[in-house]
């Protein structure tokens, strides 16, 4: 993939993720982690989620340590 179709792929995540009125906070991340397209319909990613929840909880730990 394209930077540029990278860039279209996220801005497009972005505005269908406006749209929901959601905010990004840890809870909802992890609802996203476990399954993107009930979260945010209409996207086009690939991710199919995560189903295990201690992996989504690792990945949540982890993100935390970045910042």
């Amino acid at each position: 993939m394209q930077p540029i179709e990278r860039l279209a792929l996220l801005v497009s995540l972005a505005l269908a993720f406006g749209a929901t009125g959601a905010k990004w906070d840890e809870a909802t991340l992890a609802k996203y982690l476990e399954n993107p397209k009930e979260l945010v319909p209409g996207n086009k990613m690939s991710f199919a989620g995560i189903k295990k929840e201690d992996d989504r909880n690792n990945v949540i730990a982890y993100l935390k340590t970045k910042m």
